[in-house]
């Protein structure tokens, strides 16, 4: 019962959408008869009602042009019929206009295929497409009636298209009564013209400019026309018809144009928002053009100076640690000798006592000086005013001596040091002793922070023209700091700071390697550290 019934309500809301459809249709057509009959009357017959009225010439027979809708060509009727059809068919198309009209309004909410393409119509189109339909079936239909056209049939047909526009067109601006303006084409044009915050700006100027230019088309043309045809009237259709082509053009570049001001509008007062501070704000990317590469470029260098703001914020930071790292590390051993000094100063230590502490700072006093060298060489190189002497070395040859020469560092480790290389030597245009510093840093570092028996592996190898070292350990401790914290100077990855690391161990390697035209990375994953070398090869 229940799918029957549903079924009958899918069934009314059919004869409903009909309904609503053939009602429009029949009030436009009625309408438009009802029109044409009454234009009939009182345009070209008037007087034969005239006659009729004054009881004269009531049984004579007239010519009259045939307006009964796809009626017989007849042209010469009696008065009486002529009279009484006229007055018939203007009544009943009356009636039938507003029993039409009815009809649509009862129906006026019923949802129909139809109606969704026309609210989609209603939603997509700007006012002057409905609006321009209009005056243009206007335009034809009042250039048509000033001919002799002897058949008024189609004129139903023609002047009822017509009115289903005018509807449309009310329809359209009810339908958009709350956002009628900025749904216009025109709205720029308006804006520029009438908007106070338009008053001293490019559009307003563009604006004046383009209505000063349709004036003087339209004079101009009006005495070229007059000239030809000698009556100004009958030229002055043609002349309103290429001002509305001239201005429809004129409206389309107008926008184009304003769109591109506006835009650039947009981007100036950004501008000042970035100039302000406002680094993290990115403009909108609008066409493809210049303007929207000047706009992407404007992103480009907000980001870069955001980055160089971030950057010097870090370095400023840095400095401060920097400070508070080296005078911790120079003050520890220095403290320790001056407290070693003041007891060796002391008479009532014996020999053994004095050798103890003798060995301790001749230790400490070492290790001052190591720290003191290591500072100088990261400033040197930090500043450039390192000298590197550049030439062909055998890369793989150096790096199995900087293993060697650290044999003993490795044996007291009690590491087990794997170290893959080629057969064939590989050169490389870099400086043997810088690189040969930056190959002891990691093998250093690598025997201080390694997990005690574990496995290092050092891998040499050659890959489309680039020389790649990997060296990888196991660390001791947890690493817990980015591979980017890892490089900053004085960073450890012992936090304690209990380990004999100055901290500039990583970074100095760095340097050594970018300023030879190589790199340098690391990968950190769990306990496994690893640290990546690329040069170029040589031949």
């Amino acid at each position: 019962m229940a799918i029957k019934l549903k079924k009958l309500n899918k069934d009314f809301s059919s004869v409903n959408s009909y309904i609503k459809i053939s009602s429009i249709l029949l009030m436009a057509l009625f309408a438009s008869l009802f029109f044409n009959t009454v234009l009939f009357i009182f345009r070209d017959n008037f007087y034969l009602f005239e006659s009729i009225i004054n009881n004269y010439g009531w049984y004579d027979s007239t010519g009259v042009r045939t307006f009964i809708l796809f009626g017989p060509d007849i042209y010469y009727m009696d008065n009486r019929i002529v009279a009484l059809a006229v007055l018939a068919i203007c009544i009943i198309s009356l009636i039938a206009t507003f029993i039409s009209f009815k009809f649509y309004k009862k129906n006026l909410k019923t949802k129909t295929s139809f109606s969704k393409y026309i609210t989609f119509l209603y939603e997509k189109l700007t006012i002057e497409v409905p609006f321009l339909f209009v005056i243009v079936s206007v335009f034809l239909s009042a250039n048509s009636m000033d001919r002799v056209i002897y058949v008024y049939d189609w004129f139903v047909i023609y002047d009822a298209i017509c009115l289903l526009f005018l509807l449309f067109l009310i329809n359209y601006i009810i339908y958009n009564k709350n956002n009628l303006l900025n749904k216009a084409y025109l709205s720029p044009f308006i804006k520029a013209l009438f908007n106070k915050n338009y008053k001293k700006t490019v559009n307003r100027k563009l604006a004046y400019s383009l209505c000063f230019g349709i004036l003087v088309q339209t004079i101009i043309w009006m005495f070229i026309f007059n000239y030809i045809y000698g009556e100004l009237i009958y030229a002055l259709k043609f002349i309103l018809f290429l001002d509305l082509v001239t201005f429809v053009l004129c409206i389309y570049l107008f926008r184009i144009t304003c769109e591109k001001f506006d835009y650039v509008d947009y981007i100036s007062k950004e501008v000042e928002s970035i100039k302000e501070g406002s680094l993290d704000y990115k403009l909108n990317i609008k066409g493809n053009d210049q303007i929207a590469t000047l706009a992407n470029n404007i992103n480009n260098m907000s980001e870069g100076l955001g980055k160089a703001v971030d950057n010097a914020i870090k370095s400023e930071k840095m400095k401060t640690e920097l400070i508070a790292n080296v005078s911790h590390d120079l003050k520890t051993p220095l403290t320790s000798i001056i407290n070693y000094v003041d007891m060796l100063k002391s008479e009532d230590i014996d020999d053994d006592t004095k050798k103890a502490y003798l060995s301790i700072l001749d230790k400490k006093s070492k290790r001052l000086k190591t720290l003191v060298e290591e500072i100088f060489e990261a400033a040197k190189l930090s500043s450039g005013e390192m000298e590197f002497n550049i030439e062909k070395t055998d890369i793989k040859e150096l790096l199995i001596q900087s293993i060697v020469e650290l044999d003993d560092k490795i044996q007291e480790s009690r590491l087990d040091f794997i170290v893959e290389t080629p057969e064939k030597p590989i050169f490389a245009m870099i400086d043997g002793k810088r690189t040969f510093r930056a190959f002891e840093n990691l093998i250093a570092n690598i025997t201080k922070y390694s997990a005690p028996n574990s496995r290092v592996y050092i891998d040499l190898f050659v890959e489309n023209n680039t020389i790649s070292i990997i060296f990888k350990n196991m660390s001791n401790y947890r690493l817990n700091l980015s591979p980017d914290e890892f490089l900053e100077r004085f960073r450890r990855g012992d936090s304690s700071r209990n380990t004999e690391g100055s901290g500039l161990g990583l970074s100095i390697t760095q340097s050594i390697v970018n300023t030879q035209n190589g790199t340098m990375d690391l990968n950190i994953d769990g306990d496994l550290f690893k640290v990546i070398l690329q040069f170029e090869t040589c031949k």
